[in-house]
């Protein structure tokens, strides 16, 4: 068989088995057919003969006429064996061309049980047409030649049996097996239009099967891909997830009507949540410290036209802990590039904001400790300079009473207590006594040496000089 499907060398060998396949599906279809037709015209042939020619008479008795005999026994030898084939072998060579054999017999004997009626001869060409139904021509041709022996046969030796007449031309066969060929031809186009049309429908059938398994192929490529694909995404995605859980950041999804979308466990755990289910849903604004409403819905506005902003602000846990918090926000968009959300990593500074307000505290307790010290300083340099000052003194005070010490002045307090212890007899004293005549010369040389500024000599200039360079070692302040 050919068929003008284009067909690769395997495609065609798969057209062929179907094609033999279907073969054989209806060669059984058909051996089943026929099984169940000839047990029907066996039971018919003995109603025929029951029927036409139930007894015969002899004298005074009667008996079942020999045609009701043929009808049970001659009929049911031709039925049994091919259906017995039928059931048990069916679709093979042998049991069809039984078949063809026992249906063409059959057909003899009910023509033969008609009396060779011209009607009863239908029955070949109805037979011969359900021949067709195995689509083999060799069927046919079988029961073809069964036909034209059995109509030569009897018609030479019984024409009545085949042509219910007691004489007949011996050609006559001749004719009517001509009127099989004939419909053989129209069955023969038939059956060969039938395999043609089987083997287009094996063909394109074949064709069907190797595109499919083809797409099949490229589906289950297609699926390893997207099954590998889906498991690598699946392993991204707990990759993701598991970042986002052990990153001790806070990460949020905002919707743009300011609804939380998403939080990993760090941020459930600074807004003082103990689920997801707390807060996922709810407006983020019920967060945010009043005084930072404002602030945040600008930040907010301003990622969902496409701008990344950093802020910092102030929120109340959900058990009322306020905390500050820095967050760097970003747009999040989709497959077609909308922004749908807003991406906020957020971090507590609130030790840092507290370290800065210690910080600021401590500087300006520093400044107001640098500024008492440089009073502190300035009192210090004043208070070096008076020293110095006071040390210039304290020297020359001290130059001054050495030099006293070292003057003849001492003895003044001794002529004083003289004249105090003769103050009642002092012209006496100072006339006859030897310590009284003395005083007058010692004034008069106490006088000379005062006058004479001997006792100043400590405080020259060499001597000053030097007392001043002293002076510029720590000031010590003597009691005198």
């Amino acid at each position: 068989m050919s068929t003008d499907i284009p067909l690769s060398r395997t495609d065609a060998e798969r057209a062929a088995r179907l094609f033999q396949e279907s073969q054989s599906r209806i060669h059984v279809r058909a051996d089943h057919l026929f099984a169940y037709l000839m047990i029907a015209q066996w039971l018919g042939g003995i109603a025929v003969a029951v029927w036409l020619s139930p007894k015969t008479w002899i004298g005074a008795s009667s008996q079942t006429h020999w045609h009701v005999w043929a009808a049970i026994f001659l009929g049911g030898a031709i039925t049994l064996v091919p259906v017995f084939l039928a059931w048990q072998q069916p679709g093979r060579v042998l049991t069809r061309h039984v078949i063809a054999v026992a249906q063409m017999f059959m057909s003899a004997l009910l023509i033969h049980l008609s009396g060779g009626r011209i009607e009863t001869h239908f029955h070949v060409f109805g037979s011969l047409a359900f021949f067709a139904f195995y689509r083999d021509w060799r069927v046919l041709l079988t029961a073809t030649v069964v036909v034209a022996v059995d109509h030569m046969v009897r018609g030479l030796f019984w024409p009545q049996s085949v042509f219910g007449v007691l004489t007949t031309s011996p050609w006559r066969w001749i004719e009517h097996a001509g009127w099989v060929v004939f419909e053989d031809t129209f069955l023969f186009i038939s059956i060969r239009q039938s395999l043609r049309d089987m083997f287009d429908v094996a063909a394109q059938q074949a064709n069907l099967e190797a595109v499919n398994a083809n797409i099949e192929r490229q589906v289950a490529d297609r699926t390893a891909e997207l099954t590998a694909a889906h498991k690598e995404i699946e392993a991204r995605e707990r990759r993701l997830r598991l970042i986002l859980q052990s990153e001790p950041e806070c990460v949020n999804v905002v919707a743009a009507d300011g609804s939380l979308l998403e939080m990993n466990p760090a941020g459930l755990r600074m807004v003082e949540a103990d689920s997801a289910d707390q807060i996922i849903g709810q407006s983020v604004y019920g967060l945010i410290a009043s005084k930072h409403t404002d602030n945040f819905r600008a930040l907010h506005e301003a990622v969902l036209r496409g701008e990344s902003r950093n802020a910092e602000f102030e929120i109340i846990g959900l058990t009322g802990t306020p905390r500050w918090m820095e967050t760097h926000a970003c747009p999040l968009r989709d497959n077609e590039g909308r922004i749908f959300a807003q991406l906020a990593v957020t971090r507590d500074v609130t030790e840092r904001r507290r370290a800065e307000a210690e910080l600021e505290r401590v500087h300006k307790q520093l400044v107001e400790t640098s500024r008492q010290a440089g009073m502190a300083e300035v009192a210090t340099s004043v208070l070096h300079n008076v020293g110095n000052v006071l040390n210039s003194v304290n020297v020359s005070a001290t130059l001054i009473a050495d030099n006293l010490a070292k003057s003849k002045i001492a003895s003044l307090g001794k002529v004083v207590t003289l004249l105090d212890e003769h103050s009642s007899d002092l012209g006496h004293f100072m006339t006859h006594d030897p310590k009284g005549k003395q005083l007058p010369a010692y004034l008069a040389q106490l006088s000379a040496h005062l006058t004479g500024a001997d006792w100043t000599d400590g405080l020259s200039a060499p001597a000053f000089h030097r007392s001043t360079a002293r002076s510029s070692r720590p000031c010590r302040i003597r009691k005198s």
